[in-house]
């Protein structure tokens, strides 16, 4: 499990692209570590973000692929 924190940590450190869209993050997330990942045929990952004072509101994005 581990690993998948790691991977995830890294991937969202190092997203190259800071305008795209939370689920264009997420989906490319979700397809990254299903592809990592030969053991799984399907994942899910719900992303959820905090409000910070630029953006006051909460937001979220779930993609699954199976």
């Amino acid at each position: 499990m581990t690993l998948f924190y790691k991977s995830i940590d890294n991937f969202l450190a190092n997203y190259p692209n800071e305008t795209d869209v939370w689920e264009i993050v997420n989906q490319k997330l979700t397809q990254k570590v299903l592809a990592e990942n030969p053991a799984l045929d399907s994942l899910q990952i719900d992303l959820d973000l905090l409000p910070t004072n630029k953006l006051p509101y909460e937001r979220a994005s779930i993609v699954s692929i199976a």
